[in-house]
This record gives structure tokens, C-alpha cells and sequence, in this order.
């Protein structure tokens, strides 16, 4: 039998949740209608998805992954589109590299290797496409810690240091960043 300490504790962590999960629906909701308005250009929704993404949610949370899902669907139509100009292709791809770089990341964290190697190299493959070398880079080490995961030294190593090199001959901004980054899985 449950003490009265242990039950309202019990009830807190229900009640928390409930209110948790009210106030992410009600984003999502907003989102939504938000998105009806035929004057809202793709590349502003996605832009809003990826900002309330990075900020309301965490990859722990399952709306992060329906927000990935719909901002995956939205850039994929996007991309594929004939009319987008080259511009727009660039950053429709550069959508669905942080879509596929974040599905690994998930995967990863379910221990689904299968998957999580699939959108990574999804990820890869956007980033190269959109000339995006810095994210593609960042996408590699990801890469390189799945290899690590299942014990894939050697590969992982190879993934390390093709970012390494690259993070250390970079002029972008967050080269000094990447290179401590690849650095800590290094260590």
C-alpha cells in the first residue's frame, strides 16, 4: 500500500505531465492554424518549425519528431519541386539535412542503428548537395559516433578525422567549435 507522501507524488508527476502535454499540444495547434494561411511562404513555415523545434522541445520529447515529420514533408515537396529556385533548393536541402541529422540522433538514442545510419547519411547527402560543408561535417562526427556505438573503432576514428581536418581549415564560424567538438569525441 501506497503512503500519502508516495500518492501525491505519484498524483504530481501525472498532473505535471498532463499540463506538460496541454501546453506542446497547444503549440503544435497554434502551428497548424498558423500554417493555413495561404500567404505564409514554405520557407517561413519551415523556418517558424525549426526555431519552435530548437526551443519548445527536446529529442526526448515524441512532438519534437512530429514537428520533424512535418517540417521532413514540407522541404521533400519543396525540394522536389521543378519550379524552386536554386536558392530555395539550397535551403529546402538544408532542411532535410537538420531533419535527417536529428531522425539519427533519435534512432541513435533507441539504440535503432539501422535507421539512425540512414538518416545520417541522408543528412550527409543534403549537406553535400547544398554545399553546406560545415553542417555535412557535423553531420559526419554524428556518423562517427554511431560507429563508436556498435564498436566500429576504426571507422569512427576515420569519421573523427575527416571533420577534424576539416573543422581545423575552415574559415566558417563555428569551426573553432567544431574542432573542441570532434576533439571531445576524440578523448
Amino acid at each position: 500500500m501506497l503512503s500519502i507522501i508516495q500518492r501525491f507524488f505519484i498524483i504530481g508527476i501525472f498532473m505535471s505531465f498532463a499540463l506538460t502535454s496541454h501546453a506542446q499540444d497547444a503549440t503544435i495547434d497554434s502551428l497548424k492554424r498558423a500554417f493555413t494561411n495561404p500567404k505564409l511562404h514554405d520557407s517561413t513555415k519551415l523556418r517558424a518549425l525549426s526555431t519552435i523545434m530548437g526551443s519548445q522541445y527536446t529529442l526526448e520529447d515524441p512532438n519534437y519528431y512530429y514537428l520533424n515529420g512535418m517540417m521532413e514533408k514540407m522541404a521533400l515537396k519543396n525540394f522536389k519541386s521543378n519550379a524552386a529556385h536554386p536558392d530555395q533548393q539550397k535551403l529546402y536541402a538544408d532542411y532535410l539535412g537538420e531533419v535527417y541529422a536529428s531522425s539519427a540522433i533519435g534512432a541513435q538514442r533507441k539504440r535503432d542503428y539501422r535507421s539512425a545510419f540512414i538518416a545520417i547519411n541522408k543528412s550527409i547527402v543534403f549537406y553535400k548537395r547544398s554545399k553546406s560543408y560545415e553542417l555535412m561535417n557535423f553531420s559526419i562526427v554524428t556518423k562517427g559516433t554511431l560507429y563508436s556505438d556498435i564498436q566500429d573503432y576504426e571507422k569512427a576514428l576515420e569519421c573523427f578525422f575527416q571533420s577534424l581536418r576539416y573543422f581545423e581549415q575552415a574559415k566558417e564560424e563555428n569551426s573553432a567549435s567544431g574542432v573542441s567538438y570532434v576533439q571531445t569525441y576524440l578523448g
